[in-house]
């Protein structure tokens, strides 16, 4: 059998990436868009949902999934330095789509006491 290097190896962890990625966000992304309970005050009033809401749901479970898989995977091979870092870069892709697609600050009506 012919044994793949360094940059087949990393190539195919790319795709397995990938894969993974896309996997969690459809997923993630169908369970927030479908699921009744918790409504959330972003929501339409007609039931439909907040599109950011479903749309950073989905990138976070995605992300989640990737790096779930590519750290199992590395520490399975006892890569434990991939494994930190799929951890670290996954955390900070949830973090990013929470910043960056969270719903906008609603500003104080004037005089209220909230």
């Amino acid at each position: 059998m012919k044994q793949r290097g360094k940059r087949g190896a990393r190539g195919n962890r790319i795709g397995r990436a990938s894969a993974e990625f896309t996997r969690g966000f459809v997923a993630t992304g169908l369970l927030s868009m479908l699921q009744q309970h918790g409504r959330h005050p972003h929501d339409a009033k007609d039931g439909a949902r907040d599109p950011r809401r479903v749309l950073r749901h989905a990138v976070q479970g995605g992300a989640a999934l990737a790096a779930g898989t590519l750290a199992t995977e590395a520490i399975a091979q006892r890569e434990y330095a991939v494994a930190i870092v799929s951890i670290a870069a996954g955390a900070a892709a949830i973090a990013g789509a929470e910043q960056m697609l969270r719903p906008p600050v609603q500003p104080a009506a004037i005089g209220s006491d909230t």
